[in-house]
């Protein structure tokens, strides 16, 4: 079972610490508003590696961190987030 509560939390985390939009999101990751909206709000939906990536990238994580995060990994702080 994937945890999409988790991902929705690292996204909307990383997009308020980035100061992001979800259309600047959207625009940086090439993944619709739509969808984001749907991540953000942990809409329990399976997602492709490759949406997760580009948004992972979008929010300057590693790729597969998205993935992982909905694979029940713990979300670890990016270098540089801390301040």
């Amino acid at each position: 079972m994937s945890d999409w509560a988790a991902v929705a939390r690292v996204v909307n985390d990383r997009m308020s610490l980035l100061d992001l939009t979800q259309r600047e999101l959207s625009e940086r990751s090439g993944v619709s508003v739509a969808t984001l909206r749907k991540i953000q709000q942990g809409d329990d939906q399976r997602r492709s590696a490759t949406t997760l990536a580009a948004i992972s990238r979008a929010l300057g994580l590693a790729d597969d961190h998205l993935r992982r995060i909905a694979n029940g990994a713990r979300a670890a702080t990016p270098a540089g987030a801390d301040g």
